[in-house]
């Protein structure tokens, strides 16, 4: 993987898969940096406890070199975050991938999330329907609005469209903009992203027409950069106590593959986290650490190859 590559998925999280669709917190997922096409199992354990470990995630490719299966369980991206356990089969029209299938382990829940591309081969949509059951609520007040008693009950499992995104692109292939309509949004909808070059210098969030918050960056090369999120105060004026400033960092070998990652932690606000990547003598990746901010080992994470 070229450290474009890299940088994309990082800033996009373009074809991280999460069940919620949430791009920001995929961006803590390690997995996505392994650029190996061999199948692979990963054994965690927190901090040094390695006995008490166990395979949280499996994934197996096709002769192509392309995803087609992935399990989990309990399978973290930090200490206290987790994936929640699924099996993933990935379907590919071609060399793109059109529909992943997940189920949930002794759930009759499940979900299917279908990519649809324009004919740059972009991604241009992404929509994610489940198959579960939902609750129905009864009330009773009075006829002054008290509450009397309420009633609530489980329906039958049944297919519903869960999500839809929209990616909108520029001259130069970036994407400027995703949209979630108002119908599937659960937190704000709409990114909007501004570039120099390759990377974007500022990205600002809005729920509908409402502004979120507005994050500038600055690069010291073509990986690293600060940044500082502002968020308006309730006049709608930004306000200099409503900020969030952080650094990320990235560091390669000689041969570009990557070995550490900086970036502020979940919080934003304690203080920086550390990836660290390790690889075996076939030039695979064999281990990653999550270092906290006051730099112990808080997850170590060991692959092992079939």
């Amino acid at each position: 993987m070229s450290k474009f590559l890299i940088t994309l998925l990082t800033f996009s999280s373009l074809y991280a898969y999460t069940q919620d669709f949430i791009f920001d917190s995929s961006d803590y997922d390690f997995d996505k940096y392994n650029v190996s096409k061999k199948d692979y199992k990963i054994y965690q354990f927190l901090a040094g406890d390695s006995l008490s470990g166990k395979v949280s995630k499996i994934v197996k490719f096709n002769e192509r070199g392309y995803k087609i299966y992935e399990s989990t369980i309990n399978y973290k991206t930090s200490k206290l975050t987790f994936v929640h356990d699924h099996i993933a089969n990935f379907v590919y029209n071609e060399n793109l991938l059109v529909k992943i299938e997940t189920k949930f382990p002794n759930s009759i829940n499940k979900s299917h999330s279908t990519f649809k591309y324009n004919s740059l081969k972009q991604l241009i949509s992404i929509t994610l329907k489940k198959f579960e059951k939902g609750i129905k609520t009864k009330v009773e007040k009075t006829n002054e609005g008290e509450l009397l008693g309420e009633e609530r009950w489980e329906t039958k499992a049944k297919w519903t469209t869960d999500l839809k995104k929209y990616f909108k692109y520029d001259e130069r292939q970036r994407i400027v903009k995703t949209i979630v309509p108002e119908k599937y949004k659960k937190s704000q909808n709409i990114y909007h992203y501004y570039y120099l070059d390759k990377n974007p210098i500022k990205i600002t969030s809005y729920d509908n027409e409402r502004l979120v918050w507005d994050e500038y960056r600055q690069y010291h090369n073509e990986y690293d950069y600060d940044y500082i999120r502002l968020w308006p105060d309730y006049d709608f004026k930004i306000s200099e106590v409503c900020t969030s400033i952080g650094k990320v960092t990235f560091i390669f070998d000689a041969e570009d593959k990557i070995l550490e990652i900086s970036k502020p932690d979940y919080s934003g606000i304690r203080g920086n986290i550390k990836i660290r990547f390790s690889y075996n003598d076939q030039k695979l990746l064999s281990k990653v650490e999550i270092i906290s901010v006051d730099n112990k080992i808080e997850l170590t994470s060991l692959y092992i190859y079939d």
